[in-house]
């Protein structure tokens, strides 16, 4: 009820713009000229019709995405590149989202269910970021929020950290990110390590799974397996190659 209802609202805003382009004197940035420039227009097959332009205040709209862009830009012309990049994915078995199921459904039934919980986890992620300050005093972020093929809101954060707190040495990155398992015999890390081989593991890929969706040309395109690593390096390239030792416990 809640998608049909959001649906049914998304379309009538989308009718009112289309009824009162000239109140939103669509035609000062909109022509022919702009039609036949249109990477899409093909001669003799398009159909150059009447367009409707949507505002720069439309969410997800040509314009809107354009400026959410042109802003990103000048944040890091101001302030320097990203220190970090974060991605957040929600997970259809948290407990607030399981709890919360009727008998018989999942939380595919329930989007709006999902959305939520999603949204009050994030502004948590937030919080530890931005007052805080768990990687360091940010200056500046930007995020951008998506939906995955299976419907799960999928959140990609890049934060920039005032001079002092930057990660610049080998240390200060292993000091902030592993990339090796935690170690099983501790019972500290036990929960850790759970949720890590339940989520985070990629494959099984290559020889052992020919079919994965990940297999191109008979390669993983994303590269795995690793090839293992004993000391972090800091590229000129920016990106770190992160330790990953053959002599760690997993």
């Amino acid at each position: 009820m809640v998608c049909d209802a959001f649906s049914r609202a998304e379309a009538q805003r989308l009718a009112w713009v289309a009824m009162h382009q000239a109140d939103l004197r669509a035609d000062t940035y909109d022509s022919l000229t702009d039609a036949v420039k249109s990477p899409d227009f093909v001669p003799g097959q398009s159909k150059v019709g009447k367009q409707i332009i949507l505002l720069a205040s439309f969410p997800g709209g040509p314009r809107a995405m354009s400026q959410n862009y042109l802003d990103a830009m000048s944040i890091v012309k101001r302030y320097g590149k990203p220190d970090y990049f974060l991605t957040m994915t929600a997970n259809p078995s948290w407990p607030e989202i399981q709890n919360a199921l009727r008998y018989g459904e999942t939380a595919a039934n329930r989007p709006d269910l999902v959305a939520r919980v999603f949204r009050i986890k994030f502004q948590v992620l937030l919080d530890k970021l931005l007052k805080e300050h768990v990687l360091g005093k940010v200056v500046a972020y930007s995020w951008v929020i998506e939906f995955q093929k299976r419907g799960l809101p999928h959140a990609h954060l890049l934060i920039i950290l005032r001079g002092v707190d930057k990660p610049r040495t080998p240390e200060d990155v292993d000091a902030r990110i592993c990339a090796e398992l935690p170690d099983p015999e501790n019972p500290d890390h036990a929960e850790l390590l759970a949720i890590i081989l339940a989520s985070q593991i990629h494959g099984p890929c290559g020889v052992r799974n020919p079919q994965a969706p990940c297999m191109v040309d008979g390669k993983c395109s994303q590269g795995f397996p690793k090839l293992f690593c004993e000391a972090t390096e800091v590229r000129a390239d920016g990106y770190p190659k992160y330790r990953r030792r053959e002599s760690s416990r997993m």
